[in-house]
Parts: structure tokens; sequence; C-alpha cells
């Protein structure tokens, strides 16, 4: 602990000068009370510090020659001012750590020192209130800074002090925040805060506020709330922490402005980055920070948030640009639209109007319309014809609609792993897929799983199959003939591919924009009353 020396009959109020007892500026314990000779008159000798409790009630008491005083943790104990008597402290119970100590002894003059008991200043732990000498010890650090310590030691005390980020701002207040590190160390703690920032210079700062006392914490969360601030105005603050040893402060400062009223609108709109996604933008322009909503769907709900079919929650965030992007849920075709809402403690605030976007039109879906007989995209988890002939498909067995396609947008259908097909339904007029010339373009990852199995056939009318024991294909037209390709690994990438046949002409078969063989064929394709299926030869 630290001793200083001070003039006074005594003195319980000027801090300890740190100028030594007359042994040492730095003791283990407060040799002063194991002395009855060499008191100095009208004096005061002061030590400080901090005493470690192990969590049982500790007992002191004293017999100084003429007066002590004992504080801990804030609390006096002991206030004596008899010369010849012996007091104590009472029971003192407080959970293991460390507490700020102050002891204080003074002489007016002649006899001095230890008078009853020796030394003059003893303690116990464990319980127990007997004042006898046999039962009481001096209190003495055996030098490893494990019962008394001070921040001047090698066991310095530890404390760091940082400030956080404000919370709960209104218009009118607001949380400031500040995390403690003290390694179970006793810390009154302060905040300082104004509207300009001063550092830590106390005297200057506008206001003080004593935030309370943190005690055996290793680490403690304080913050203390403010109210009656001026609305859209910057204040700062900062914590300091402070014991009978030492001052610390978290610096730097931090600030924060007080709400008003938020304002926000569309940005810069939509910006399409590509078939089935976009990013949608906004500004909040005033307020200093809100939580932002961004609504969107195929119907423009105004400032009706529940007539919206979509919301984009982004957040609180504070005034600026801000963006959400959609990579699901928009296709090619349908006007969408979108507009911005702003909500604080302060209000609330919708973008003054609803901005409107397309996306752009997904590349597989760039198709001639001239003889169009049908298109199944699955893009919505459907069979559905979307060529406008309403040519739709059944799903049979256990069709798997799945996120993985060519480029990542829309859905694809997995027909693999079972017996599963998509049954296309012309209502009773089997013969529109019977034409003489036609063409067929399909997107695919993996073969069928079976020999022979087709992606789609018109049975005995025409098929695209894979073949038997090979990554082949087979391009029948019945009374034509089949046709092979080359190998290729087409298990782990998607690949498109197209067959055409010209009646009595050609048929021709192209992988990957690639012809890969064509052949010259006469012959015609027969009438067929089957189905169109999709991963199967037929319905039945």
């Amino acid at each position: 602990m630290l001793s200083g020396t001070l003039s006074g009959n005594i003195d319980t109020t000027t801090p300890n000068p740190n100028n030594g007892d007359g042994n040492a500026v730095t003791n283990l314990g407060p040799w002063r009370a194991t002395q009855n000779s060499g008191w100095g008159g009208d004096t005061t000798y002061v030590y400080t510090g901090e005493i470690y409790f192990d969590g049982t009630d500790y007992f002191f008491i004293e017999s100084i020659d003429d007066k002590s005083w004992l504080k801990i943790d804030g609390v006096v104990y002991i206030n004596d001012s008899t010369w010849d008597n012996v007091a104590n402290s009472g029971l003192i119970s407080k959970p293991e750590g460390w507490y700020p100590f102050e002891l204080r002894m003074s002489n007016g003059g002649g006899g001095a020192g230890y008078v009853n008991r020796n030394p003059g200043f003893q303690y116990h732990s464990g319980g127990g209130t007997s004042d006898a000498e046999g039962d009481n010890d001096y209190p003495l650090d055996p030098g490893d800074a494990s019962l008394f310590r001070h921040d001047n030691e090698n066991a310095t005390l530890s404390l760091s002090i940082d400030n956080n980020s404000a919370s709960d701002i209104t218009g009118t207040g607001a949380k400031c925040n500040a995390t403690i590190e003290s390694d179970r160390t006793v810390f009154d703690v302060y905040l300082y805060w104004g509207q300009t920032d001063e550092g830590t210079n106390a005297a200057a700062w506008a206001n003080t506020n004593f935030v309370g006392s943190v005690t055996n914490m290793t680490s403690a969360n304080v913050s203390h709330t403010l109210s009656t601030l001026s609305a859209g105005t910057d204040y700062y603050y900062t914590f300091m922490a402070t014991n009978v040893s030492t001052n610390i402060w978290a610096t730097p400062s931090t600030t924060f402005k007080t709400l008003t009223a938020p304002t926000v609108n569309n940005g810069t709109g939509a910006s399409i980055t590509g078939s089935g996604s976009v990013t949608l933008t906004g500004n909040l322009t005033g307020g200093s920070q809100a939580n932002i909503y961004i609504y969107w769907g195929t119907t423009d709900g105004g400032t009706t948030a529940s007539a919206w079919e979509n919301t984009n929650s982004l957040g609180l965030l504070p005034e600026g640009v801000f963006s959400t992007n959609i990579t699901s849920g928009v296709y090619f075709g349908p006007n969408y639209y979108y507009r911005c809402f702003a909500q604080s403690a302060a209000g609330s605030d919708w973008a003054d109007s609803t901005e409107t976007f397309v996306t752009e039109e997904n590349i597989l879906r760039k198709y001639p319309t001239d003889g169009l007989l049908g298109l199944w995209s699955f893009d919505d988890g459907t069979p559905d014809d979307i060529s406008g002939n309403d040519y739709h498909g059944t799903n049979y067995g256990s069709v798997v609609y799945t996120s993985d396609t060519p480029n990542g947008n829309g859905q694809a259908i997995d027909l693999n792993g079972g017996d599963n097909a998509v049954f296309v339904s012309t209502g009773g007029n089997e013969e529109v897929f019977y034409v003489d010339s036609i063409s067929i373009s399909l997107w695919f990852k993996e073969m069928p799983d079976g020999h022979y199995y087709p992606f789609v056939s018109k049975l005995d009318g025409w098929r695209l199959q894979r073949r038997a024991t090979d990554n082949r294909f087979r391009w029948d037209i019945i009374n034509g003939d089949e046709a092979g390709t080359t190998s290729h690994n087409f298990e782990t990438e998607w690949h498109h591919i197209v067959v055409t046949y010209e009646s009595g002409v050609e048929k021709r078969l192209y992988i990957d924009s690639k012809l890969e063989q064509s052949w010259s064929r006469t012959g015609t394709v027969p009438d067929s009353t089957r189905k169109l299926v999709f991963g199967a030869w037929d319905n039945g």
C-alpha cells in the first residue's frame, strides 16, 4: 500500500500525498501501527490502496493513541477519537475480490502509537468478533500483492475502459455505453457529456453523471441514459473510472446525433443486374438513422405496408444511400414495383412515389414464337406450358424441382432416381405434336439414368434418348434412322442440345451450339396418338 504524512489530528479528507510514513512510501502493511515512538505531533499518517477479501467475513480492531479512521469500499467502519480505546469494525461481509482500502491514524501530541494492542491495528478473516490480541493479526502483505496492492506495484491494478456506440437514440434521449475490464477491482464510474468534446478535461465538460460502482467484475458493460436532449443535435460523451488509487479515462470520446423524423426516397431506382435479378436502391436523406424497409411486388401497395407482396428489411442504417439485391422471386414479363420506407423513434416516412421495373429477359426464354408448339421452363415450380398454347404437363412419380439451373435463376426438374416423368396434355388432340418437320431444344445436366431412357418422347413418332451403354444420344425418327454422337461427359455441367428434322431432307444434332452430326434422310414421321412425355417412353 502507499503511505503519506499530513498535518492535523485527524485529517480524513486530504488525499494521500504519497510522501511516506517515516519508513517508506510503499509498505506491505500500516507500519506506523507497529510503533509507539517517533510519531509527529499534530500529524496524520494515511495508508491507501486495495485489500483482498477471500469471500469470508473480515473483522478489524484498532488501539491507537490518539485517533483512528478506517474506510473500505467507500464505507467508514472505524472512527475512534479516544486515545486508549479498543475499537472494531464489526463483521464486514463482501464477495471475494479487491476493495478500496484507506486507514488514517493520528497523534495530537505527547504519547502516541499502539496502546492496548501491539500492533495497534489488527484483523482476522473467517468470521467471529473477538478483539483479543491472540485472535487477530497484523495485516501484512507477504510481498506478492495478495493482501494489499496499489497501482504503482508490480501487481498493478488492471483497468481499461472503452466507449461504445450510443444506443436507443431518440429525438430527445440516448443511452451512452462503455465496457470496463477491471480485474476484480472496485471503481466509481462517471459519464461526461455535452455538445463539445472536452477529452479528459473533467472541468470543461458541460455535464457529469455518476453512473455507479463496478465491484469485483473482470468485465462489465456500463451505461447511462440521457433525456431532455435537443432533437437533431450532435452530442459527445466519455466515461471515467476512479478509485483511491487512480483515474482512468475512456479515449477517444464518442459521438451521436439525436433523431429527427426520417426522410427517405427511392435513390437511383432499380438496377437490373441480370435475368431474374435486380438491385433496388434508396437514400435516407434525414433523421440521422432509421430502420429501413424496401417493399416490392407485382402490385403497387402505395403507403400501406400490408398491401405489398414482399418486404426486405435492411435494419438500422445511418443517413446515406442503401440497396438490396433480389435474386429470386422476380421473372421477366410482369411489371414490378417498389417503394422505400424509413422508421425511427422520431417518426416514419415513405418515399414520395413508387418505382417501376421489369427484369431482363432470361436468355433461356428468348425463343422464336413462329411455329412454337410448347415451352416448359419449370421456373414457377410447375410443368405448365408458357407458350400461350396451354399444353400443360402433369407430374408423375416424384418429380423434383431444383434451383440448380444453367444460369442460376428459376427452376429445373430432376427426373432421375425413380419412375418419374411429366405427361403433357393436349386435351385429347395428341396429333398436335405430329409434324413433318420439327426442332427440339432443351438444357440438361446428367444423362437419363437408364439405358435407352428418353429425354423427351412421342412414341411411334420420334424420341430423343440416351443410347444403351454410353453417354451418346439417339435421335430417332421412325421410318428414318437413329443417330449417335461422339462421347461426352455430361454428368457435372449444364449443356444445351438441339435436334432438328426436316421431312425427307436432313436431321441434325447440336450440342452447345455446335453441330455434332447431320444425316441426309428420307421418310416421313408417322402419325402417333401417344402422349408427349418428358423422362419416359410413354404414359402407359
